[in-house]
C-alpha cells in the first residue's frame, strides 16, 4: 500500500533543480550518456532525480503528438482500468501519407522496481512488430511503495511509425505487488515528432527527460539547451507525471515559476501526460521553468518541454501543390447540440483531421475546434484550416426566437 507523506517533514518537501548549461548540446541524441566521463563532457545530462534536455528540433511544419496507456496493476482501487498487454496506443492526428515526414518517435516508460532491462515490442497498424531495447534515462527514489527505486526508460521507435492507426506495446513489466514481481510499470507514452509538409510555419520542440522524483510537496525543474529565435505565434507546454494517486489536485507551472494549470484529483490516472499553452515562449528565451505539486503524494516528472512556432526560417511549399480552401455552414454554433457542415474545395480528394475523407463532413464539437483538411497530388500536399467556434447559448431554441411574433386581435386598441 502506498503511503502519503505528511508535511511535518518540510525539509524534504520541496526540490529545486538547476541544470548547468555546459552539459547540454543542441539535438543531442538520447542514450549517449557515458558515466565514465566527467559530467561536463556528457552529451546528455545525468537524469537521476532530475530532468535534462535530450532532444531539440526545428523544421518547417514541425509538430508533435502524444498518446498514453496506463499499465500499473498494483493499486486497482485508486487506479482502475489498467490495460492488458499488448496495450493499445492510438495515433489519430497525423497528416495523411504524402503530407507527413516522421522526424522522431520516442516510447517512454516509468517503473517502480530494480532497473531491470526492458525490451519493448511495438506493433504497428499493419500488424508488423519490432523490438526495442529501452535505455534507462534516470533513477529516482522509491515513490512510497515497497520498490527499491523508480526508473525512467526511453526507446527510439521512429522506425515503427507508419501513420495513423492503433499501435500496441508489450514487454513492459507489471505486477500486483512488489513481492509477486520486483518491477511494475506505471504506463507507456508514445511521442511522435513530425513535419506537416503543407505548412509554412517553423515548428520548434524541446524535450527534457529523466526521473525527477519527489516525496511530497512540489518538484521544480529548469531546462535549457535551446534559444527562441524570434516572436512566436503559438506555444504548447507539456509534462509527463508518474504515480500521482488522487490525494490532492496537482498545481502545474508551464514555462513559469507560477502555477497556471491544475490537474484535478479525479483526472489522475497514475501516468498523466498534461499539456497546456502555459506561458508563451519569448524571443531570446533560452531556459524554461516547470513544476508540479503532489500534496502529500509521492510522484516523478519523467518528461517536460515546450513546442512553439516561429517565422525565422522561410518555408517554401511545393510548387503546383493543391490550393485548398474550406468553409463552414454556420459559425458560431451552439454548444449544446448544433452541427456544422465543413466543405472543402480546390482539389479532388480530401482527408480531414478527423480522419474522414470526402469533400464535406458534419461536425458537432462541444468546444471551439480547429479542423484541417489536406489534399495531395503528384506535386505535393496542400491544406486549409478552419476554426469552428462554439458558444454557450441560452435554453431557447434559436429557430423559435427567429420566428415572427403575431399579435391578435389585429388591428387592436392597444390593450393585450
Amino acid at each position: 500500500m502506498k503511503k502519503s507523506i505528511l508535511f511535518l517533514f518540510s525539509i524534504v518537501c520541496f526540490g529545486n533543480i538547476a541544470l548547468s548549461q555546459n552539459t547540454l548540446f543542441y539535438n543531442a541524441e538520447p542514450g549517449t550518456v557515458d558515466y565514465g566521463k566527467n559530467k561536463s563532457a556528457l552529451k546528455v545530462a545525468d537524469g537521476n532525480s532530475t530532468i535534462a534536455t535530450s532532444y531539440t528540433a526545428s523544421a518547417c511544419g514541425l509538430n508533435y503528438l502524444q498518446t498514453n496507456v496506463f499499465l500499473a496493476m498494483r493499486n486497482p482501487t485508486v487506479w482502475p482500468g489498467a490495460a492488458v498487454q499488448p496495450a493499445p496506443l492510438i495515433v489519430s492526428s497525423l497528416p495523411p501519407v504524402g503530407c507527413t515526414t516522421i522526424l522522431k518517435a520516442y516510447l517512454y516508460v516509468s517503473v517502480g522496481g530494480n532497473g531491470i532491462p526492458i525490451t519493448a515490442t511495438v506493433t504497428n497498424p499493419q500488424n508488423v512488430s519490432s523490438s526495442f531495447s529501452m535505455t534507462v534515462i534516470g533513477q529516482g527514489s522509491n515513490l512510497c511503495w515497497n520498490y527499491p527505486n523508480t526508473y525512467a526508460y526511453r526507446a527510439d521507435v521512429t522506425s515503427a511509425i507508419t501513420g495513423n492507426g492503433t499501435y500496441s506495446v508489450s514487454g513492459i513489466p507489471v505486477a500486483l505487488t512488489a513481492t509477486t514481481q520486483p518491477d511494475d510499470a506505471h504506463g507507456a507514452s508514445l511521442v511522435i515528432i513530425y513535419a506537416d509538409n503543407s505548412q509554412s510555419y517553423t515548428g520548434n520542440i524541446v524535450i527534457a527527460d529523466g526521473c525527477a522524483s519527489q516525496i511530497g510537496g512540489t518538484k521544480t525543474a529548469t531546462i535549457g539547451g535551446f534559444n527562441v529565435c524570434g516572436p512566436t505565434s503559438l506555444t504548447s507546454n507539456f509534462m509527463l507525471i508518474s504515480d500521482l494517486q488522487k490525494l490532492a489536485n496537482s498545481n502545474i507551472a508551464f514555462n513559469s515559476i507560477t502555477p497556471s494549470y491544475t490537474l484535478p484529483q479525479a483526472a489522475q490516472i497514475g501516468f498523466n501526460w498534461v499539456s497546456d499553452a502555459g506561458t508563451p515562449a519569448a524571443a531570446g528565451q533560452s531556459t524554461a521553468n516547470y513544476s508540479a505539486s503532489g500534496g502529500g503524494d509521492c510522484f516523478a516528472i519523467i518528461v517536460a518541454g515546450l513546442y512553439y512556432r516561429t517565422a525565422c526560417t522561410t518555408c517554401t511549399l511545393a510548387p503546383n501543390a493543391p490550393t485548398v480552401s474550406v468553409n463552414t455552414s454556420s459559425n458560431p454554433i451552439c454548444q449544446s447540440s448544433q452541427s456544422a457542415t465543413l466543405s472543402a474545395s480546390g482539389s479532388t480528394t480530401y482527408t480531414w483531421s478527423t480522419n474522414a475523407t470526402g469533400s464535406s463532413i458534419v461536425v458537432t464539437p462541444t468546444v471551439t475546434t480547429n479542423y484541417i483538411v489536406w489534399s495531395t497530388n503528384a506535386n505535393g500536399c496542400g491544406s486549409a484550416t478552419l476554426t469552428q467556434t462554439v458558444t454557450v447559448c441560452n435554453s431557447l431554441n434559436e429557430d423559435l426566437i427567429s420566428r415572427t411574433i403575431k399579435l391578435f386581435p389585429n388591428p387592436s386598441r392597444g390593450i393585450f
